[in-house]
């Protein structure tokens, strides 16, 4: 990745994520590749930056496959998150 990209994706965490209509979708705690991760309690999803449009203090997402998104959210979880992973 490249460090003007870097320095782009640094600045989308953390951020709260929102729709289209306002409503709190999650919030984005990591960056996977071309993905972001957004985490809304216990529920991760992997969305595509490109699906994001930051507004203010907020990133706005636009249509996206949730199912998909929550799917690969949870991959992303289970490589991340290894018990006694340093």
């Amino acid at each position: 990745m490249k460090k003007e990209q870097e320095d782009i994706y640094e600045s989308l965490i953390p951020c709260f994520v929102v729709n289209k209509n306002n409503e709190r979708i999650g919030e984005t705690i990591g960056m996977d590749g071309e993905r972001i991760i957004v985490k809304n309690k216990d529920v991760f999803y992997s969305v595509p930056v490109s699906k994001l449009n930051k507004k203010f203090d907020k990133l706005v997402v636009d249509a996206v496959d949730w199912k998909e998104a929550k799917i690969l959210g949870e991959r992303w979880r289970k490589k991340s998150f290894v018990v006694g992973k340093i």
